[in-house]
């Protein structure tokens, strides 16, 4: 049988893939070979593979790769092997350029090169990523352990230096990044703009959409500048006009001044004095008065302790600005704390995690570097430094020496310490109040301790002495220290430690109306005075004695509710379904399920006609009646007719009344300020009304005359800088290009 007969038998009896219209790739089990169009076999097939590492078989030239032992070499369709194969990566380039890997000498990353189809390295092995781009080959080369991106040409010349944190073609331009910003440069390796950029993208065909903070501008693609980054968005309606729509405007309104400054963003929120939060197509920032951009991305947060500073932490490093944006402590620490009198700034210091202490003003209270910091309390500051705790004052000295194994906060003049394994208490001056004896102790306050060595837990008094005794558990009281059993039962120990309730109580209340102890005990009920005194003792009179207002005491009696006196005398029958407390002279009652109110005298003063009723204030109160609200006062009339949709109390003193689902404002003699005909009624700071009409929002006075015309998107008063912020909607406008 001839040789071309057999081949052709081969072709036929195993697969084969097409490379070019003159050649075919012929497989037989897992090894692959050559044929020629009329099956005439050119590669014998022994190859793992043919073609290149991307999967790809098109011929360059004459010659393809083969895979042998897991690595690429080269080969002719003839069969003549131009490389050996040691290339991890081998595929097209350019023409006839390849670009061909291997490993490193030192590691075992990749290293990329250029072949030609000679098998000829034309660039050398020390790139960490080639890829071809037309002409060019975008290069990445790893320096000092970062892998630095530029431009090549097949000739190894530098059109943009390898310096760069990435790089991309973009149409006509490469679009360079640095720093984390990016710039345009030509084709010739020519800078085009400045690194102004925080993106760069195609738009159309002869433009370049580019991202500056969040906002959108248009360039040609030369890197000329047709828009400046103003615009929330851009898009093409042909090659040579656009479309820009803008960022909703906020005008910065003075009340009876107009528009004072004008910004541009989706939102801007009050910060603190003359700091502001903005937001551009989801890019938060925060800006000063004067938009200059304080910190910038979305990687950042901000704490706002009082209404003076702000604490920054942009990329894990914190900082403090106060009005304006003005730097107090730069964006250098790891933790800042504010204790509302200091701050406390965690740096790094000699390879340890190190406290400092700064004033409001920025300035450094002391040059020592702290271990561990707690607050100033009563004008000492506990601070830990080379393994041991101290105080200082102020201004930053040491005021009671470091010595101790851990140091408290003081309260009420005296501090708990840790010493030699013990603890103690010692005052401002350093001087042992409670020596450390004890194994574990308690400040109740500057003349009562709790020692809790053992199971016992011992009070003891300013000198030392044991007090009391007791095996429960002493927990804060308003009375001085509740005292509670193993079986829950309740007493009472007063601050100089005498015990005047044993624990034998299943309830007793903290200080009511700040005159009165409500103690219960199986069923039956104390009154204590303030002082201590029982005032009414153990009567099971009442289910429930509640809470102490304007003299009286709330009980249920024969599940009916009234009210007692100090003395425990019946003073309002319990004849009511509720009651509320005294206020103003006057408890609301309940009757047959309506709401009345009556005197201390138990004079129905307003008769229950009502299914709801608030407490009086400042002589009148809301009422509803089938399900509507209005104002009564102290006489039962109504000052606000009873006729709307509800009312609810401002903080202002003030009513904001609904009805129809319109919002209107009322004062406290009940009469209507603003008729219910806003959407929405917000009352400021001020005395001006934030309203909605028709969909868009302005500001009124209380007569009803504008102070800001309803024509704004959206309105919010800053309470902070004394402004309105107002803001419109985005508008459009369309430009030619070329």
């Amino acid at each position: 049988m001839s040789k071309a007969i057999l081949s052709t038998i081969i072709v036929l009896l195993v697969g084969w893939r097409s490379i070019a219209a003159d050649f075919k790739i012929i497989s037989e089990g897992n090894k692959h070979g050559l044929a020629d169009k009329n099956g005439k076999i050119v590669i014998p097939i022994i190859y793992d593979n043919l073609g290149w590492s991307n999967g790809k078989t098109d011929l360059i030239g004459e010659v393809l790769g083969y895979l042998e032992d897991g690595k690429w070499g080269l080969i002719s369709t003839k069969n003549r092997r131009i490389s050996k194969a040691v290339y991890i990566d081998l595929l097209p380039a350019q023409d006839e350029f390849l670009i061909a890997s291997t490993k490193g000498t030192y590691s075992d990353a990749s290293l990329f090169g250029i072949l030609d189809t000679n098998g000829k390295a034309r660039l050398g092995f020390q790139y960490h990523s080639l890829e071809p781009q037309g002409n060019f080959l975008v290069a990445g080369q790893k320096k000092n352990g970062v892998v630095k991106w530029g431009v090549l040409n097949y000739e190894e010349q530098e059109i943009i230096p390898l310096n760069y944190e990435g790089v991309k073609v973009q149409h006509l331009n490469f679009v360079v990044k640095q720093n984390g910003s990016s710039a345009i440069f030509d084709f010739a390796g020519n800078q085009l703009s400045e690194f102004n950029y925080d993106k760069i993208g195609e738009l159309g065909s002869y433009s370049l959409l580019y991202d500056e903070l969040g906002k959108q501008g248009l360039a040609d693609m030369l890197g000329n500048i047709i828009t400046q980054p103003k615009f929330k968005s851009i898009r093409m309606n042909n090659d040579s006009s656009a479309t820009l729509t803008e960022f909703p405007k906020w005008e910065l309104i003075l009340p009876e001044n107009g528009t004072v400054k004008e910004y541009f963003y989706d939102e801007i929120v009050p910060v603190s004095h003359g700091i502001y939060s903005v937001t551009t197509n989801g890019r938060q920032a925060i800006i000063n008065s004067e938009e200059e951009y304080l910190l910038n991305g979305n990687d950042w947060e901000i704490t706002v302790p009082d209404d003076e500073f702000v604490i920054v932490k942009q990329d894990n490093k914190y900082g403090v600005l106060k009005e304006g944006g003005l730097t107090v402590l730069s964006l250098q620490y790891d933790s800042i704390y504010y204790s509302g009198k200091h701050f406390y700034a965690l740096t790094k210091e000699e390879e340890k995690y190190r406290w400092q202490i700064f004033s409001p003003f920025g300035n450094l209270i002391s040059s020592s570097y702290y271990d561990a910091v707690f607050p100033m309390s009563e004008s000492v500051m506990a601070t830990k430094k080379n393994g041991y705790w101290g105080y200082i004052d102020f201004s930053g000295h040491t005021v009671i020496e470091y010595k101790y194994d851990f140091a408290w906060p003081f309260k009420e003049g005296r501090a708990k310490v840790d010493y030699l394994g013990n603890q103690g208490v010692i005052n401002t001056a350093g001087e042992w109040v409670v020596y450390p004896n004890h194994s574990e102790v308690t400040i109740v306050n500057r003349d009562l301790f709790i020692d809790n060595t053992g199971k016992r837990l011992d009070l003891l008094d300013a000198l030392e002495r044991t007090v009391y005794q007791t095996y429960n558990q002493l927990l804060p009281h308003s009375y001085g220290l509740l005292e509670v059993s193993s079986a829950g039962k309740l007493g009472l120990v007063d601050h100089q430690g005498v015990s005047k309730i044993p624990p034998i109580y299943d309830h007793i209340s903290e200080l009511s109306d700040n005159k009165v102890y409500i103690l219960k005990k199986d069923g039956y009920h104390t009154i204590m005075a303030k002082d201590g005194r029982i005032i009414l003792d153990r009567t099971n009179e009442f289910e429930k004695i509640g809470n102490l207002s304007e003299g009286f005491l709330s009980i249920i009696k024969d599940n009916r509710h009234g009210f007692i006196d100090l003395d425990g005398n019946l003073r309002i029958a319990n004849r009511y379904d509720m009651v509320k407390d005294f206020k103003e002279g006057m408890a609301a009652i309940q009757l047959v399920g309506h709401w009345g109110f009556i005197d201390r005298l138990e004079r129905l003063r307003i008769q229950p006609l009502y299914d709801e009723v608030e407490d009086f204030i400042r002589g009148i109160s809301v009422v509803s009646k089938k399900d509507w609200y209005g104002i009564i006062d102290m006489q039962g009339n109504e000052i606000l007719e009873i006729a709307y949709d509800s009312v609810f109390r401002n903080q202002l003193n003030s009513f904001i009344v609904v009805k129809s689902g319109k919002y209107g404002l009322a004062n406290f003699k009940g009469e209507l300020l603003v008729p219910p005909k806003y959407e929405l009624l917000i009352e400021n700071s001020n005395g001006y009304l934030i309203v909605k009409q028709r969909g868009k929002y302005g500001v009124i006075k209380k007569n009803g005359i504008n102070v800001i015309p309803p024509i704004y998107k959206n309105i919010l008063h800053d309470d902070i800088n004394g402004y309105y912020l107002a803001s419109r909607f985005s508008e459009e406008k369309v430009i030619s290009i070329r």
